[in-house]
């Protein structure tokens, strides 16, 4: 009997051990298998990191080239203009030409750059993201749909299309079809925020809807939360202008034009005619005719003396001149809240908004493969083209002078939240949402309007009442949890959780 009490004892003791290494056989089953995950996570996210910020990098290179290219064209316009006066010509249809293509370039640089930003994250081993490609995609059906309806062509067709349209289409398309890997975080669909302080016509309003941005309505319309009963509480809308398209909706550069110099302020044309002529030294005929090298005598002044300015009878001609926009082009610092830190204090010769890329990336932790959801990494990047003028007193910021000249020199990255990304619209649709289906919607409401289109879904969603109920009880218990408030008519300020809705 005794024998086998310490049997069985030994038998316990036995399978205590068995049930104890199995134990610390599980955890380190666990440990093994986080630290995997981990490697993998930690694996996807630099690559996200990686392909982000080249893709962001070739977007800003080429709206760099873009702008160096129209400011380019500005030149040699000058230039043209000069040497055809000193000849006594009247007739300067090829200079119009120069215009023509400068038009041109400010379309098809920035969408070069798009596609460039998908190859440079390809090469970072990114994925083709199908959704963003579908983005793309019926951004083109509403292209060949509606623009020609609504905005006059910046130049007509080459390809033989019905117009340029068309062909605009046939861009996007062709972008969807090689496959898209990362998304452009700031486009600027035509019809823009396009204001009059109206509700409905800022596209941020509609982005805070669609990610529960409650931070965002208690920065911006936290009243609208609660005094909103029906659609039928809207004031009416203000007058919609057309705008006039100079520019690709994605990588948008900032471009403007004129027809006469004398459009310009006289500070802004006394400044400029040095710098414009300084530019203009490479294109200058040399004594045997070709560009650069000595200046044949008149070609500038037309007086038989050595030139030394542009002449300022191109002022008044009529003549198509590259400008920067004045509404994009201010300071770079106003474009972010007073307390983004900011290290140092930025060069006057580099404060300047106007032109920058941004992009998101949306992977799997498995691999770089887009799922969305939880078990994914979103990573989203910004770049801007850098430079400045010589001018007559030093260093002069690109836009100095209002016309568009050769001035960028780099690219550098730059923090997501010191971009136009915030600004809101990153969805196709607007300009129909705008010019057909808003109109609609301030007489029959929102019921009869058509659900493809992203900002009517918004709309419905804003209908709800629980949707409003909802965002009144999390600013009242976590508005604390909200920082950065956003610049006005700016998207930023935090997600349904509170904090920026920038986070990687």
């Amino acid at each position: 009997m005794r024998r086998m009490e310490l049997n069985n004892r030994k038998d316990r003791k036995q399978g205590q051990t068995l049930i104890f290494a199995l134990m610390v056989l599980v955890i380190i089953t666990i440990v093994a298998l986080w630290n995997f995950d981990l490697h993998k996570i930690l694996n996807v996210k630099s690559k996200a990191r990686n392909g982000g910020d080249a893709a962001a990098l070739a977007g800003a290179r080429w709206q760099g080239i873009t702008l160096n290219t129209v400011g380019q064209i500005n030149v040699m316009q000058a230039v043209a203009l000069t040497e055809a006066l000193s000849r006594g010509e009247t007739d300067f249809s090829q200079i119009e030409a120069m215009g023509d293509l400068g038009a041109r370039v400010s379309f098809t640089g920035p969408m070069v750059g798009v596609a460039a930003a998908q190859q440079f994250a390809k090469n970072n081993g990114i994925y083709n993201n199908e959704a963003f490609a579908n983005t793309l995609r019926r951004h083109a059906d509403e292209i060949r749909d509606h623009y020609h309806q609504s905005f006059a062509a910046p130049f007509p067709s080459l390809s033989g299309s019905p117009d340029f349209w068309t062909d605009y289409a046939r861009m996007y398309d062709t972008l969807a079809d090689q496959g898209v890997a990362v998304e452009i975080e700031n486009p600027r669909w035509f019809g823009g925020a396009i204001g009059g302080g109206h509700m409905l016509l800022n596209p941020a309003f509609y982005d805070a809807i669609a990610s529960a941005d409650w931070c965002w309505f208690h920065f911006n319309a936290s009243d609208l939360l609660s005094s909103y009963h029906t659609w039928r509480d809207w004031p009416a809308l203000p007058y919609i202008n057309q705008p006039e398209p100079l520019n690709a909706e994605l990588l948008n550069c900032g471009i403007d034009r004129i027809e006469i110099l004398d459009q310009l302020s006289q500070p802004q044309l006394d400044g400029l005619f040095p710098v414009l002529d300084q530019l203009a030294q490479p294109f200058l005929q040399s004594d045997d005719g070709g560009l650069g090298g000595n200046q044949s005598q008149g070609a500038i002044t037309g007086n038989g003396e050595p030139p030394t300015e542009v002449d300022r009878e191109i002022i008044d001609i009529e003549i198509t001149w590259y400008t920067y926009s004045g509404s994009r082009w201010g300071q770079w610092t106003d474009l972010v809240d007073e307390a983004f830190p900011w290290e140092g204090n930025v060069k006057a010769q580099y404060n300047y908004a106007g032109a920058d890329a941004a992009i998101r990336i949306e992977s799997g932790y498995d691999r770089m493969s887009p799922v969305g959801g939880a078990d994914s990494v979103l990573w989203t990047s910004a770049a801007k083209p850098f430079g400045f003028l010589e001018g007559l007193d030093g260093p002069e910021r690109p836009d100095a002078f209002r016309m568009i000249l050769p001035a960028f020199h780099e690219t550098r990255m730059i923090p997501i939240d010191a971009s136009s990304a915030p600004a809101g619209g990153s969805q196709p649709g607007w300009s129909e949402f705008v010019y057909e289906i808003l109109p609609r919607y301030m007489e029959v409401g929102p019921h009869s309007l058509p659900r493809s289109n992203w900002y009517v879904q918004q709309l419905l969603t804003w209908e709800n009442a629980s949707f409003r109920a909802g965002g009144r009880n999390w600013i009242q218990f976590n508005s604390d949890n909200c920082y950065t408030p956003p610049s006005p008519g700016g998207g930023g300020g935090g997600g349904g959780g509170g904090g920026s809705r920038r986070g990687h």
